[in-house]
Parts: structure tokens; C-alpha cells; sequence
């Protein structure tokens, strides 16, 4: 009886030691977890392997002689890459009708300059928009397609029509660098005048990525750039609450590139308050807490449109709603902004500067956004765009450090949700990346095949 007594007394101390093993190390993960430490190898986030600096254009206002002198100036600044609208509105006006004329032009004289295209896909002829309730207020261009299976038949045409052969991964080469499906579909106006709806965007965005991909195998899908604003409304919807809609509504697997537009109103690049309520240069990190917080972080950002507004003294025409800044201030500010990004956000793939001359508008050399243009009316050269040619040869010749390819992705168990915020990542100068790896007794080492990258050893979260 004494036996059995002790024997059933081992077994309970033998459980209990086993269960209390297992509560240990369940909260020693617990704990790793809050401090971020990362228990899986991080990934390399996608399409910021080098910080492209571009230029918005809007390439279709100039003869044939006058394109060629733009673009072979761009070149000669070493400016290679540019952003350029082209609307469906005016490729298909009537149904099944293209006419690709002007597109074609524009491409082609961009090919022969080695500046490759961010090409921005949007607008919807009559025929083909949802129509408004109102008589009063009839759709107007930006109205979203009543069928996305109509916009995305005219993105999977662009693409097949301008996809380049053998075009690889990285884009080394192609025409089109990458396609972004809509523009500001965070504003009631770029949305048909109409509520802001991103499960509508959703649908359009989704069709059109199954086309384009289906044509250009390799091809880099832009979400629709975010408009920065503080609302919190169906007319506007501030750019980090639109894209957390849409990870909620499941659009993670939609795009390939979160797009953002942090214009700096009238705050120096410096201003490093990341609020809401404040528009600044700063606001793009208010969308990279959110990739964060939704398992994002393998992806990039890119800044598609920025820039400070800077109108002459004896500006008459309409008032910029940008705010304004000196044209001093505007090329101390641009080259600060670049300079921080560089430094700072190894998680940023591209910056395009706004712009080397507005698209026309009615309010021809009276429209405010000549305030950020790098030539004038004339064609002749603002300072803004002295200032622009050296930040680029800077960042090209490695005087401006730009650790974009050191950056790596927190995996999904890095840290609690609740506590991620913005975050860069300082990189070790003398680690490396590859895409294959040899695996040892001590994890991974070893890179195996060309190098791609750098890698940062042990990131430390910081605020940029």
C-alpha cells in the first residue's frame, strides 16, 4: 500500500513538473512576443530595393519636338523615372472604340529616353459610368465604372500593348515600371462626385489586377494614391482609415504597393508629428502603422505625389490649397524631405516630385499648382528644379545615403498589434542578402546566388 502510495506520488510530481515546464514556456514566448523579438526569419519587403526619385508629368500637352526636349532633359538630370496619367475617358470615349494614339506617343518617346512609366489608370467615359441619382448632379468623370469588368478589359489591353518581352521581376528595363488603378479614390471627387465606397474600389481594383497580370505576368499593382485629409466622412476619408477599410474588407492580396501622397502644406519636412489631425510630410507614416498593425510591413510605400507649393510674390490667379512656402523654403524643404526619407524609411520605394509642368486646366497659367512646378509657364527653369537635378545625383552617386534594400519585414509575431506604431529600421552596412540560404546548425547563413540586398542584422524600432 506504502508502494503504491509513493508511486502514485512520483506520477503526480512527474505531471506537475511537465505542466509546469509548458506554462513556463508559453510564457516565455508570450514574453519574446511583447519585446519583439522576431521567432521567424524576417522577408525583404518588395519594391524598395532602390529609393526611385521621378518626376509627374503630363507628357500628352507637348508637340513632338517639345516631348523629346522634356524627356531629354529629365534624362540628362538623370530623372528616369515618371508618372503619367492616361484616362480611359479619352482613350475609349465611345465603347470598343480605343484610340491609343496619344498613349502610344507618349511611351514611345519615353522608351527612347530610358525613363520608365508609372503609368495611372483612371477616369470613365460617359458609356461606361455608374450613374448619379441626382439629374442635378450627373456623373462626372472620375465616377467609378458601373462594371469593373469594363475598366479592367481596357487596363488588360494598356498593359498587353505597352508590356515589355522578358520584362524580370524587378522591372529592369520594361516601359511600364508599374500600374496604379485609380487616383485619391479617398475623395468624394475623384469618386464621381459620389460617396467614397472602398468596397466599390475594392472591386475595380481586384478586376483590374486579374487583367493586367494575365497580360504583364511580372507587373507591380499601385493601389490608388491616398489624398491626404483629416476627415472622417463618406464624402472624404483620411488615408490610413480608407486603407484599414480595406484590409478589413480582405484587400491585402489587391495591390502590391500602398501609394501615398504626403504633401507638406506649410510644415517643414522636419515636422515630425504623426497626427490625424496635422497634414505634413509626416502623414505617410500614419499609413505605415497601418500596414503594421494589419501584417503588411513585406510591402512598400511609395510617395507619388509631393512637394511644397510655392507661388511668386505677385501670384493673381486662384489660391493654392496647399498653403504656401517661399521658393527658398520649397528647395530647402524638397531636398530635407529626400534626405530624411533616404535616411529614415528603408521601407519607401519611390519618390515623385510634383511636378515639372500641371496638366491644363480652365484656369490655364492662373491654375495654383504652378506653385510646385520645376518650369515655368515658359518652359524656363525654376530653382526647384536646380535644386531637384543635385538631390537625384546625390542619391545616385551614394552622397545621400538610401539603405532601402537593408530593409526588412517584421514576420506577423514581432510584436503585439496594439503596440506597433511607425517604425524604421537602422540598418548593419555589413550584413547581406541573398535569395537563397544554406541553413546550419545555427539557423540560417550562407547566402547562396547574387547578392540583392543588405540585410540589418538586429533592427532597432525607433522613431523616424
Amino acid at each position: 500500500m506504502v508502494h503504491r502510495s509513493r508511486v502514485l506520488s512520483a506520477i503526480a510530481l512527474a505531471l506537475l513538473i511537465v505542466f509546469g515546464a509548458l506554462a513556463v514556456a508559453a510564457r516565455d514566448a508570450a514574453q519574446a512576443e511583447a519585446r519583439a523579438v522576431a521567432t521567424d526569419f524576417p522577408q525583404p519587403v518588395q519594391h524598395a530595393a532602390t529609393l526611385r526619385l521621378g518626376v509627374n508629368v503630363a507628357l500628352e500637352q507637348y508637340d513632338d519636338a517639345t516631348l523629346e526636349r522634356r524627356l531629354s532633359d529629365l534624362a540628362a538630370a538623370g530623372v528616369t523615372h515618371v508618372r503619367q496619367e492616361f484616362r480611359w475617358t479619352e482613350i475609349e470615349p465611345e465603347k470598343g472604340a480605343r484610340d491609343w494614339r496619344a498613349a502610344d506617343r507618349i511611351v514611345a518617346a519615353a522608351g527612347r529616353h530610358n525613363v520608365q512609366v508609372l503609368a495611372v489608370l483612371w477616369t470613365t467615359p460617359s458609356w461606361a459610368r455608374t450613374r448619379s441619382g441626382s439629374t442635378a448632379f450627373p456623373a462626372i468623370e472620375t465616377a467609378p465604372p458601373a462594371d469593373p469588368a469594363d475598366f479592367a478589359a481596357f487596363a488588360g489591353d494598356f498593359a498587353a500593348r505597352y508590356a515589355t518581352p522578358n520584362c524580370d521581376a524587378l522591372r529592369n528595363g520594361c516601359a511600364i515600371l508599374a500600374y496604379q488603378i485609380w487616383d485619391e479614390p479617398n475623395l468624394s471627387a475623384a469618386w464621381g462626385n459620389a460617396l467614397i465606397n472602398p468596397a466599390e474600389y475594392l472591386r475595380v481594383l481586384k478586376a483590374a489586377r486579374v487583367a493586367i497580370r494575365a497580360a504583364d505576368r511580372q507587373a507591380i499593382l499601385v493601389l490608388g494614391a491616398l489624398a491626404p485629409t483629416a476627415e472622417q466622412s463618406q464624402v472624404n476619408l483620411a488615408p490610413q482609415a480608407y486603407l484599414r477599410q480595406l484590409y478589413e474588407l480582405g484587400g491585402h492580396d489587391a495591390f502590391d504597393v500602398v501609394a501615398a501622397k504626403p504633401y507638406g502644406f506649410n510644415f517643414p519636412p522636419a515636422d515630425r508629428r504623426v497626427d490625424p489631425g496635422v497634414l505634413n510630410f509626416s502623414h505617410a507614416l500614419l499609413l505605415r502603422r497601418e500596414m503594421e498593425l494589419h501584417n503588411e510591413t513585406n510591402k512598400s510605400i511609395w510617395i507619388t505625389q509631393f512637394g511644397w507649393n510655392a507661388l511668386p510674390g505677385d501670384w493673381a490667379g486662384a489660391k493654392s490649397v496647399w498653403s504656401g512656402v517661399t521658393g527658398a523654403q520649397q528647395v530647402d524643404y524638397t531636398r530635407d524631405a529626400v534626405t530624411r526619407a533616404a535616411a529614415e524609411w528603408p521601407w519607401l520605394g519611390g519618390m515623385y516630385l510634383e511636378s515639372l509642368q500641371p496638366r491644363p486646366s480652365a484656369q490655364a497659367s492662373g491654375d495654383p499648382r504652378w506653385g510646385f512646378a520645376l518650369l515655368n509657364p515658359e518652359g524656363a527653369p525654376r530653382p526647384l528644379w536646380t535644386a531637384w537635378q543635385a538631390v537625384v545625383a546625390d542619391i545616385r552617386t551614394g552622397r545621400l545615403p538610401a539603405p532601402r534594400a537593408q530593409s526588412f519585414a517584421l514576420p506577423p509575431n514581432a510584436r503585439p498589434k496594439d503596440e506597433a506604431g511607425p517604425s524604421g529600421y537602422r540598418a548593419n552596412p555589413n550584413a547581406a542578402f541573398s535569395t537563397g540560404w544554406r541553413f546550419g546548425e545555427l539557423g540560417p547563413m550562407f547566402p547562396i546566388g547574387p547578392t540583392r540586398g543588405l540585410i540589418s542584422a538586429s533592427p532597432a524600432m525607433i522613431w523616424p
